[in-house]
């Protein structure tokens, strides 16, 4: 599945520390997670204050700059649904990604849903 990158951290530090904090503690074993958070702690001092003040912000919309390896970049909007985590359960986060109507990046979402779509046939077992 391709990534995306957000290229505009400058705008959403306390957002991306805030996310990073809620996925470091529901993956506490997750060593790819705390060697990120610990680059970015080296290299960012807004970061690191950010996460030292444990204070968690979570944007529930808005819009996000993103980088996709095939479409560019893109300027999408996202709604973020929280839905909380039961008793001995991790919860569920949402991100709903979308472009308005017509523009370059709805042109650009429609490819790779086509392109996802048009999987060949798989052989029958039989």
């Amino acid at each position: 599945m391709p990534v995306f990158f957000n290229r505009n951290w400058t705008a959403t530090p306390r957002s991306t520390a805030g996310s990073s904090q809620v996925s470091a503690g529901r993956y506490p074993d997750d060593t790819e997670l705390a060697a990120l958070i610990t680059e970015l702690s080296v290299r960012n001092a807004e970061f690191r204050w950010i996460w030292t003040t444990g204070e968690v912000v979570m944007c529930g919309a808005g819009r996000k700059r993103l980088r996709h390896p095939e479409a560019g970049l893109l300027t999408l909007n996202y709604e973020t649904l929280h839905v909380r985590a039961a008793p001995g359960e991790t919860g569920l986060v949402v991100h709903v990604l979308s472009a308005e109507e017509g523009s370059p990046e709805a042109v650009a979402l429609a490819r790779l849903t086509t392109a996802v779509t048009e999987v060949p046939d798989l052989p029958h077992a039989g």
